[in-house]
């Protein structure tokens, strides 16, 4: 038994020793820069709130003055505008292109009846909801959303 404790008793110490000071320094990074993983940054759904989230980004990246920075978002301001335009209408064209997944799973697919059902509730809810958050985009056509297909 003294034989074991002597070979295996330092391998454990310093195993022991390792472990604790791999805690100690997790604590200690832990406690010099701790890190919000949840943050995320607030929603842009305007182009205002696009066009000021880019223009502080470029101040902190390139260290603008006030008044660089003032010119810079008087520049931003009309190019914000088309790509804010361009993301609506991109994420106009994914929702339809996720109306066409349903509509191929529901053909190609093996699906029970039960769902079958479900697949097209969501499917459904989807063209309700692109209905509804692309109005401006769709209008009033009868089918506005199989004349984008």
């Amino acid at each position: 038994m003294k034989r074991f404790l002597k070979r295996y008793g330092l391998l454990t110490l310093s195993l022991g020793v390792l472990f604790a000071g791999g805690i100690a320094a997790g604590y200690r990074w832990g406690q010099v820069r701790p890190v919000n993983v949840t943050a995320k940054p607030a929603p842009e759904t305007t182009p205002e709130q696009w066009g000021e989230n880019a223009a502080a980004a470029l101040q902190k990246d390139l260290g603008l003055t006030d008044a660089q920075t003032e010119n810079v978002r008087c520049s931003m301001s009309g190019p914000s505008q088309e790509i804010f335009a361009e993301r609506h209408r991109a994420n106009l064209k994914i929702h339809l292109r996720l109306l066409e997944v349903h509509d191929t799973l529901a053909r190609d697919v093996d699906l029970s009846e039960k769902q079958k059902a479900v697949l097209k509730l969501r499917r459904e809810q989807l063209r309700k909801l692109i209905l509804e958050k692309f109005r401006d985009l769709l209008g009033d056509k009868p089918d506005p959303i199989l004349s984008h297909l």
